[in-house]
């Protein structure tokens, strides 16, 4: 058990590293188009920041409900696959990303949602 703790919190310190520094990701367009914008965390991570084609978001972690992976949501017109990890805002909005592996997804929600968490 303790091991399985200090392994997430490896991976948390490694995300929030890699996330404040900022990183490419792939969102999905509701038409299923794919296009490069850079996501990264503020330093007090607070905030999830997009940015795209010379525009910026924050959306506050508080207003985010939930992280879904795969598939999920289905009622949402974006087309998603396995390799899907899709953000649900307070708002009902929704922001799809493509991941190149099953385990970059999973590690992406995983700490994603734990930050999420401690914002309640």
């Amino acid at each position: 058990r303790q091991r399985e703790t200090s392994k997430i919190q490896t991976e948390m310190k490694a995300f929030v590293r890699e996330m404040v520094r900022g990183r490419q990701l792939g969102v999905i367009a509701p038409d299923g188009g794919l296009r490069t914008c850079m996501c990264s965390l503020d330093k007090r991570l607070k905030y999830f920041v997009i940015e795209l084609k010379g525009s910026v978001r924050r959306i506050p972690l508080s207003e985010l409900t939930e992280v879904y992976q795969g598939k999920e949501p289905e009622d949402i017109e974006t087309p998603l696959d396995d390799l899907c990890a899709t953000l649900m805002l307070e708002s009902g909005e929704c922001i799809s990303y493509h991941f190149d592996s099953i385990e970059s997804r999973e590690r992406f929600a995983m700490c994603l949602q734990i930050l999420m968490d401690g914002q309640q």
